[in-house]
């Protein structure tokens, strides 16, 4: 268990002065998982918690679910480190909370200058594990030494096709085609960009697996739910299921990887042997993790906890099977006047 974290000479809000609230900064606020943590920490009572959410765009209707929130510039911007700690330092923010898959890279590897300078500690594992997480090839390598299956690469001209071609990095479907003869190989690697991945198509069903992972290491719950209909790599349709042979393959990638914080693992069970393999892992809370927390194991709670060093009961980390999760949308209204108060991180 982590030291616990003394607030009390730390300021607060956007005066400099702390309150008893432990204040959170979501990145990619209008996204998915973002909103997903968001109802989270909003449907407990034990941690009183202040929200801070940034995006690229005031147009995102996960900022106004917060109690501050700013625009930022893209990932691919060198000011968005600064905006973001000029961000900490005005609203006083305690934890950081990278969101989206495309930036988990940039806040694992400005973990520690975070903390130096600002006094943030980040929901991230090391720079080298979260690296590892995001190279399918080489990821794939690490888990299969360690005993779990893993579908066979292959040279692009070797294929046996039915094929499964991706890109070697990227969370979702974006990328990723079925190829099921050689006359639709080029279109499928032109799509998966640089450095495709060829793999053997397993056929089955897909499991994706959220995780609670201590700062240490030490895998504390893991909770799988079968994809039953999934629209550009989300699921649309889901449900919690116990599975033990699924949940010790997931144990074993997460320590393999050597990850320390939130993650989801993606498994699919053979329909031939019967098997679970591995797919990928994604060091980050997933896009359709509300079923889980749905189904009783509040996932951004428990690592807002561990992170702050507060002791996480047993109860915490169970959740029911058989819950089922049909997404649907949730229009958000606001006002133009509403859309345009909200202020850029260089007014912070």
């Amino acid at each position: 268990m982590v030291e616990q974290t003394n607030h009390e000479d730390r300021p607060s809000t956007t005066s400099g002065t702390r309150s008893a609230a432990t204040t959170i900064l979501l990145t990619a606020a209008g996204s998915a998982p973002a909103q997903a943590f968001i109802r989270a920490m909003r449907s407990q009572s034990e941690l009183p918690i202040r929200l801070v959410g940034v995006d690229e765009t005031a147009r995102s209707a996960g900022l106004f679910d917060c109690d501050a929130r700013y625009t930022v510039p893209r990932v691919d911007d060198r000011q968005l480190l600064p905006a973001i700690g000029a961000i900490c330092e005005a609203e006083a923010v305690d934890l950081l909370a990278p969101i989206a898959h495309f930036e988990l890279q940039l806040f694992a590897d400005a973990a520690r200058e975070l903390e130096a300078a600002h006094r943030v500690k980040v929901l991230s594992s090391s720079p080298q594990a979260v690296a590892l997480a995001l190279d399918k090839r080489e990821s794939a390598r690490v888990v299969s030494a360690q005993g779990v299956a893993t579908p066979a690469f292959h040279d692009p001209s070797d294929a046996r096709f039915p094929v499964v071609v991706k890109p070697a990095s990227g969370a979702g479907s974006d990328g990723v085609t079925v190829v099921r003869d050689a006359s639709e190989l080029p279109a499928a690697l032109l799509r998966a960009g640089d450095e495709p991945l060829v793999q053997d198509y397993i056929e089955g069903p897909e499991f994706t697996v959220d995780a609670v992972i201590a700062p240490g290491g030490e895998v504390l719950a893991v909770a799988p739910r079968i994809r039953i209909e999934v629209r550009a790599g989300q699921s649309y349709k889901a449900v919690t299921v116990d599975d033990a042979e699924i949940e010790d393959a997931a144990r074993r990638c997460l320590e393999a990887l050597g990850l320390t914080a939130q993650a989801n693992v993606q498994l699919i069970r053979s329909v031939h042997d019967r098997r679970p393999y591995f797919l990928e892992c994604n060091p980050k809370f997933a896009a359709a993790m509300g079923l889980t927390i749905g189904a009783g194991l509040n996932i951004p709670l428990v690592h807002v906890k561990l992170a702050l060093g507060i002791p996480v009961r047993a109860a915490e980390l169970r959740r029911s099977p058989g819950m089922w999760l049909l997404r649907s949308w949730n229009d958000r209204v606001v006002e133009g006047a509403q859309i345009e108060a909200v202020r850029s991180w260089n007014a912070a």
